[in-house]
C-alpha cells in the first residue's frame, strides 16, 4: 500500500501548487448559479405556488448553490487522463511496474480532492450561514458526519463511473465526444443541474435504479435536511454497493482492454 500513499501524496502536492485553481473554478460555476436562480425565481412567480417540486424558492436558491459547488468538487478528468495514455502509447510505462494502474488514478485523485476539501467545505459553511435566516436548516454533528461520508463515497462513486467510461478508449479510437455526452447526461441525473424531483415520478424510478443521484443530488438533499438521517445512512449503503459493482465492472473491462491494447508512441 506504500506505494499508493505516495501517489496520494503526489497528488496532493501537485494540487497544493496551484489550489487558487480549484477557487477559480468554484467562481465559474457562479454565471450558472445566477441564470438558474433568475429562472427559479420566474418559475415560481408564474406558477403562483409558494412549493414547486416540493421546494420552496429559497430552498431551491439553496440546493442550486451547493450543487453546483458539489458538481464541481467531485468533477474528474481521469476518463482523460486515461484515454490519453491508451492513445499516444503512454500506459505502457505504468503496466511494467509493480502496481494497480487503477489504484494508482483512484489515490492520485483522492489526493487531489483532500486540498480541495478544506475550500469546499469553508465556502458550503459560508452559504449555509447565510441561507439560515431563510430556510431552516437543522444541523447537527451526526448530520455534519453523515454527510461528510457521503460526499467522501460520491467522490469514489464519480472515480469509477468515469474510469469504467474510460475504459472505451481501448476499443474507440477518439472517444471524446462520448466523454462530453455522458458529462452531460451524468450531470443531469445525478442533480448537478435541477433537482432530480422535477422529472415526474416515472423518470424519477429510473433515475433511482441508477447510481448518479448519490452523487449529487443525495449530498446535497442531506445537509439540507431534506432527507433524514435514516435515509441517509440507507443511502450511504447503497453507495458502497454501487461503488462495489462499478470497481468489479472496471476491473473486467480493464482486463479486456488490455487483450486490445497495442502501444504506439508513448
Amino acid at each position: 500500500m506504500k506505494k499508493y500513499f505516495c501517489s496520494f501524496r503526489m497528488g496532493m502536492k501537485s494540487e497544493y501548487e496551484y489550489r487558487l485553481n480549484f477557487i477559480f473554478v468554484l467562481f465559474s460555476a457562479f454565471f450558472p448559479m445566477i441564470i438558474q436562480t433568475f429562472l427559479w425565481i420566474a418559475i415560481f412567480e408564474n406558477s403562483k405556488k409558494p412549493i414547486v417540486y416540493g421546494y420552496t424558492l429559497n430552498q431551491m436558491i439553496l440546493y442550486t448553490i451547493l450543487s453546483q459547488m458539489i458538481a464541481k468538487f467531485l468533477k474528474t478528468g481521469v476518463e482523460t487522463e486515461i484515454s490519453t495514455d491508451v492513445k499516444t502509447g503512454g500506459l505502457s510505462k505504468y503496466i511494467i511496474k509493480p502496481f494497480n494502474y487503477l489504484l494508482y488514478k483512484l489515490f492520485g485523485f483522492v489526493g487531489k480532492k483532500a486540498i480541495h476539501m478544506e475550500i469546499i467545505l469553508a465556502f458550503i459553511l459560508i452559504v449555509l450561514v447565510v441561507f439560515n435566516w431563510k430556510v431552516q436548516i437543522t444541523m447537527s454533528i451526526g448530520r455534519g458526519v453523515v454527510f461528510l461520508v457521503a460526499v467522501f463515497l460520491a467522490l469514489i462513486l464519480n472515480f469509477y463511473i468515469f474510469c469504467c467510461l474510460s475504459m472505451l478508449s481501448f476499443w474507440v479510437t477518439d472517444a471524446w465526444g462520448i466523454f462530453f455526452g455522458a458529462r452531460f447526461l451524468i450531470d443531469m441525473m445525478s442533480g448537478a443541474i435541477f433537482p432530480i424531483d422535477i422529472f415526474g415520478e416515472t423518470i424519477i424510478k429510473v433515475f433511482q435504479a441508477l447510481p448518479f443521484q448519490y452523487m449529487v443530488y443525495f449530498t446535497v438533499n442531506i445537509i439540507t435536511g431534506k432527507i433524514s438521517l435514516h435515509m441517509a445512512l440507507q443511502g450511504i449503503g447503497i453507495q458502497v454497493i454501487w461503488i462495489l459493482v462499478l470497481g468489479l465492472l472496471t476491473r473486467y473491462l480493464w482486463k479486456r482492454g488490455l487483450l486490445q491494447y497495442v502501444a504506439v508512441g508513448g
